[in-house]
């Protein structure tokens, strides 16, 4: 009978055998399963092993850790005895006695040999009806009147070539200038709309940095001459100034007769 040994880590080896004509063993964490191996790694169906003419295999079932040989994951594996597989993490030895491989052997050696496709088509045609007499007849053209049918289409197609053929370097200059002649006309006029604007906001702009630099320039020399005089205060000294010229400078008044 063939043995299967499961190897749950922290646990002894679980060994399962089963008849050799046994055709489906279902593996996985589920209750409902064959051979249950309660580990997270293992989903709750997660493979089966069949049996197929002349030996096992094992198929997986969607499962989320797969089953592995030689750390690569596989969907389906062929099983032979002493071989060791991983279902999800855990390892799984596949064992057969002498008696088993030898009734394999045979089994294998008895198999009706597959047919070939030569052989395939040969039973299909002996089993299929003769067709009838309108399908079977099938009018070939010949070469020569296929190359006649499609002379006047390849003239065709030649003439649209000729007439969607690309412009010459010429008519690509001349649809230039055209272009570059347009967009010099309409230049003007944008510059004329876009100028007076920015001519008056420079305008403006000049006026108002003079201004700027003619109060600092004041305030400056407010500060100094009021370093300078301990403490007078410059705009004052203007006012008296221009006040008393006026009296200063007028003609004395004539005497009354």
């Amino acid at each position: 009978m063939p043995r299967v040994t499961i190897s749950e880590p922290g646990k002894a080896k679980q060994p399962y055998r089963f008849k050799l004509d046994r055709e489906i063993v279902k593996i996985g964490r589920g209750a409902d399963c064959d051979i249950v191996i309660d580990c997270p790694s293992v989903s709750t169906h997660h493979c089966t092993m069949k049996r197929v003419p002349g030996g096992f295999v094992m198929d997986d079932e969607n499962s989320t850790n797969g089953i592995k040989l030689n750390s690569t994951k596989l969907e389906h594996m062929d099983l032979y005895d002493g071989m060791q597989l991983l279902i999800g993490d855990i390892p799984l030895d596949f064992e057969l006695d002498e008696t088993e491989l030898d009734a394999l052997a045979e089994e294998e050696k008895n198999a009706p040999a597959p047919q070939k496709i030569s052989d395939l088509d040969e039973t299909k045609d002996n089993k299929l009806p003769p067709m009838a007499a309108e399908e079977s007849t099938v009018e070939e053209t010949p070469a020569e009147d296929a190359l006649d049918i499609e002379a006047p289409v390849l003239k065709q197609n030649k003439r649209k070539k000729k007439k969607q053929a690309p412009a010459t370097s010429r008519e690509v200059v001349d649809a230039v200038d055209e272009e570059y002649k347009e967009q010099a006309a309409q230049a003007p006029a944008r510059q004329r709309t876009h100028s007076q604007p920015s001519q008056a906001a420079a305008i403006i702009r000049g006026l108002l940095i003079f201004a700027a630099m003619c109060v600092a320039v004041f305030i400056g020399m407010s500060l100094r001459y009021y370093k300078e005089t301990n403490g007078k205060s410059l705009p004052k000294e203007i006012e008296k100034h221009y006040s008393k010229k006026p009296a200063d400078n007028a003609e004395p008044a004539e005497a009354a007769e």
